[in-house]
């Protein structure tokens, strides 16, 4: 199995029909996400930064806990 970033994961979730697809979105229209060896707290300070609501900040969680599982 190849090791992919968060970055290049949460990217390739884009046309999921769910509240990780929806996260997966707002990251390809954000021009100064974190990059690709970026912390799960590095991704929450940036979302906070960016003044993500609840739901974003939620959606991020649930997509980093299966990007962990997966890799």
């Amino acid at each position: 199995m190849q090791i992919i970033g968060f970055n290049n994961w949460i990217l390739s979730q884009a046309n999921r029909n769910d509240m990780v697809g929806d996260f997966a979105r707002d990251v390809k229209r954000d021009t100064k996400f974190p990059n690709d060896n970026a912390s799960k707290d590095s991704w929450l300070s940036h979302l906070r930064h960016r003044n993500a609501c609840r739901a974003a900040i939620d959606a991020f969680e649930v997509a980093w806990t299966e990007y962990k599982n997966e890799f």
